[in-house]
């Protein structure tokens, strides 16, 4: 089953579709509600109350993994461990969103977009070929057009250099 939103459409690597999410044109309610992969962006300063907001929501929300990337990749995550821990502890919950981070290296976006697919880090009773990624610019940058080209040189079977 497709999942269809008004989020706009990246492409698709092995049998997931990948996604990407504004927060200066999408909302929150716009998200996948279930089985999900987020491929945070921040190469600058980011506003910390929209993430909160974005990470509480997301925790109720099916994510499964929390991969950040670029210069503030992790501060990212640290920040996103941080007000998970705290929305865990005020519910009395425990969830089970893994994470992880790249920091703004020259191939560190593609590394991290490949990752979303082969150095995923899911539940094992995840059925993987429903899972989405959606890919979020929290700088305010528009990464669409350089995340499709590495969906389709993914899609061609490159794979990202390390350095």
């Amino acid at each position: 089953m497709s999942y269809k939103n008004s989020l706009d459409y990246l492409g698709r690597h092995l049998n997931n579709d990948i996604y990407y999410f504004s927060p200066e044109t999408d909302h929150l309610e716009n998200l996948p509600n279930e089985n999900w992969i987020c491929l945070a962006i921040a190469n600058k300063d980011f506003d910390k109350r929209f993430f909160e907001e974005f990470v509480v929501y997301s925790a109720n929300q099916g994510l499964l993994e929390f991969k950040a990337q670029g210069e503030f990749g992790e501060l990212l995550h640290d920040y996103f461990d941080e007000i998970i821990i705290e929305y865990e502890f005020q519910k009395n919950i425990e969830t089970d969103i893994m994470t992880s981070w790249y920091n703004g290296k020259t191939n560190d976006l593609p590394n991290c977009l490949w990752d979303c697919f082969y150095a995923h880090i899911l539940p094992k009773d995840t059925d993987f070929t429903k899972t989405k990624i959606v890919c979020i610019s929290f700088d305010k940058v528009n990464y669409k057009i350089i995340l499709k080209d590495i969906i389709s040189k993914l899609n061609d079977g490159w794979l990202p250099p390390d350095d």
